[in-house]
Order: structure tokens, then sequence, then C-alpha cells
């Protein structure tokens, strides 16, 4: 009898594992695109916005990421104009902000990290060195458990959360299936309706070949912030195989993203799909470590003859670390 209950109870715990697992899995499945689209827009690692928001919604199962779209556990603070939620953490009923959307919680998640001088050092580590970037946000206050830089590392090194902070050589669904093959590629659909409980078919649990479909072309395309659609280079792709994949003339692509030559554009830079904007979506940006006028155009949505004119620079002067660039033209 004692071992019969044993027996129960093991297969009743490993259920439970298999379901947290069923659950974080899904969460990186249905996020790490845009992970991996805010790692070259702000230079935080993938692995990192992945496993913190993991821990931090519980595998996207949190009230703050149900109700308020709050995938990071962001405080109001004093600037927060947005709508808010009040939630218990460290205090009872305290202020969160509420997004419309997850990719709004992951953008100001971004912007949060970036813009405040207490992360400044953070961005002086090595992308791929993801325990330095765990330990850095645990000593810069991010939060105050004090095993949460080890729960990150424990989370990128259980999923192999690592591997979508380096360039890309296949379809996300491939690296998917390639890091995950014991999970159906259906399990994002299976659990989309929160009404019912996730149930893998046993096989689902083998393991399987990678599939060799292609990416849709058009699942590539990403929305920029300026109002925008780009994509990101790949691994030996070149402008003309953009042109030619999205039926757009090379000249145009040229333009668009402020090229002379196919052969400057560098792998992993924003290809836009349309011409750039005369002005940026926020009025100033702030220069970082390693920035150029052109890097800042691209990352910016902006065409690169306006940022020079909004900041009276010469075109072949450079902006310094901190510098305060205009993004609009402001009237004396």
């Amino acid at each position: 009898m004692k071992l019969k209950l044993l027996l129960i109870f093991t297969i009743f715990f490993h259920s439970l594992i298999f379901s947290q697992d069923e659950k974080e899995i899904n969460y990186i499945i249905k996020h790490a695109g845009l992970a991996i689209q805010e790692m070259n827009l702000y230079k935080i690692p993938a692995s990192i916005k992945l496993a913190q928001g993991i821990i931090e919604t519980g595998g996207g199962q949190s009230r703050l990421a149900e109700k308020a779209n709050n995938h990071f556990g962001i405080k109001c603070k004093a600037e927060w104009k947005g709508e808010s939620i009040y939630h218990d953490d460290d205090a009872l009923g305290e202020c969160f902000r509420k997004y419309q959307s997850v990719e709004a919680s992951y953008r100001d998640h971004s912007k949060f990290l970036a813009e405040r001088p207490y992360y400044k050092s953070l961005f002086t580590l090595p992308i791929l060195d993801y325990k330095a970037w765990s330990v850095g946000l645990k000593t810069s206050g991010y939060a105050t458990n004090p095993n949460y830089s080890q729960m990150l590392i424990t989370k990128i090194k259980t999923y192999k959360l690592y591997e979508f902070d380096l360039p890309l050589n296949t379809s996300l669904e491939d690296k998917h299936a390639e890091l995950y093959p014991q999970y159906s590629n259906s399990l994002v659909a299976k659990i989309e309706d929160k009404n019912q409980p996730i149930v893998m078919p046993q096989d689902d649990f083998q393991k399987t070949t990678p599939t060799n479909n292609k990416l849709d072309p058009n699942k590539r395309i990403l929305n920029h912030e300026n109002g925008l659609k780009y994509v990101i280079l790949q691994k030996r792709e070149t402008i003309t195989k953009v042109g030619t994949t999205f039926q757009i003339p090379e000249k145009d692509l040229l333009y668009y993203n402020d090229l002379i030559f196919p052969s400057l554009a560098k792998e992993e830079q924003f290809i836009f799909l349309e011409k750039k904007k005369n002005t940026g979506f926020n009025s100033t940006y702030t220069v970082q470590k390693g920035d150029t006028m052109y890097g800042i155009s691209q990352k910016l949505g902006m065409d690169i003859y306006y940022l020079y004119h909004f900041n009276s620079m010469k075109h072949t002067q450079e902006p310094v670390e901190n510098q305060v660039l205009a993004l609009k033209f402001i009237k004396n």
C-alpha cells in the first residue's frame, strides 16, 4: 500500500513539473521573437529578457501579466503617466504599470533599463555574458530577492536561452524545434484558451526531428515604434536578396536605409522596407557607448539627413557618449 501511494505521489509530482515546464516553454515560444527584436534595438540579451519574463510572470500566468500585460514587474514610479493596477508585492497595494499590449511591456522594460543611470554599467557588459548581466541586474537593485541572479542563470541554462543571443541561422520555428524537440509546435495554440487545462499527448514528449519548413517571409516583417516595417538582415543574406524576397527594387531599399552600396549593409542590421521618417518617435535620444549617427538613425527609424540637420552637425561628425540628440525640430 505504501509503495502504491509513493508511486501515485511520484507520478503526480512529475505531472506538476511537466505542467510548469510546458507553461515556461510556451512562454519562450510566444515571446522569443519579441525578445530578439528588443535585443537588436537596445542591446539587452534576449536570454535575460526571457528569463526575467518567465520569473516575473510565473510562465505568463501571473495576475500582473494577465490583467495588465506587465511582464517585468515594473512599478509605476513618479514619471509614469499611463494606466495602473494595484498589486501586493513588497508592500500591500503597490502601484504597477498597466500596458495595452505585451509588446508595450517589453519596450518599456528596455527603456527602463537603458534610460536609468543605475543600470548604465550593464551596457558595458558583453551581450553574450548572461551571467554578468544576471549579477548586474541584482547588484543594480532590480529585484529584492537575494537569489534573483541565480534564478535568472538557472532559467537561462535550463531552457538554453543563451541560444537566442546568437544570430539565427534558421527560422525561429526551427530554432524552437531544435531546442525543445520534445514539445509539439502546437503547444502555443493548445494553451491559448486559458479555460482549458494543458493536456499534452504522451507522444509530444518523445523526441522528434526538427522540421525543415521555410519561414513565411512575411512573418519576418517587424513593426518599428516609429511606424515602419522592417526586417533584420540574417547571416549570409544581402540587401539584394531582401529586395528579391519582398519584391522591392534594390535601389529603393538602399534609399530607404541611407546606403550607397549593397555591401555596406551588415548582418543583424535593420533593413527598412519603406522610407524612414524625418523625425524620431521621441523628441530626444541619449547617445550610448559605441553609437554612430548611422546606427542611431537605423535604431530609431529616422532619416540620417534630418538627424544631422536637427543637431547642427556636419555629416562627417559622430556623436559622443551621453550626448543628447534632438529627433525633432525644436522651436526657440
